[in-house]
């Protein structure tokens, strides 16, 4: 955390004034690949933003992420989550087909959120999204 927000009461003002219910912290949007809670990094989301940004890399294997080994039909897979929901886009005879196939669609959802919550997140928050590189989630 960074030395700003050792005061509780810095970090209570900052969320107090940004606080929507429901919403989330975030502190890679802004900063993708950040680890530090700050002012300068920090933003609230909608959970479901948040959500789409996160990946959970157990068991995840060999594959790219939004990849998988679909047994049966010998090929790989692509699939993303659309709001909780998953979507398979398709069978691919390579990983890196596949994963080009998750990443536009990846970047497809985080345009469609981004614009969906415009004027409800900061401006700084909205540009972040837009310019987001999907391809770093998960890694």
């Amino acid at each position: 955390m960074a030395a700003e927000w050792h005061s509780f009461q810095v970090f209570a003002e900052w969320y107090s004034e940004r606080y929507v219910q429901g919403w989330q912290l975030d502190k890679d949007i802004i900063v993708p690949g950040n680890r530090v809670y700050s002012l300068s990094a920090c933003c609230l989301v909608p959970a479901a933003i948040n959500a789409m940004l996160n990946h959970n890399k157990s068991n995840k294997g060999i594959c790219p992420v939004g990849v998988d080994w679909h047994k049966w039909k010998q090929k790989f897979r692509a699939a993303v989550a659309v709001e909780g929901v998953r979507k398979t886009l398709g069978y691919f005879d390579t990983a890196d087909e596949a994963e080009a196939a998750y990443l536009l669609a990846k970047k497809q959802n985080v345009i469609r959120l981004a614009n969906k919550y415009r004027g409800q997140i900061g401006e700084r928050t909205y540009e972040a999204l837009i310019n987001f590189p999907v391809d770093q989630v998960g890694k």
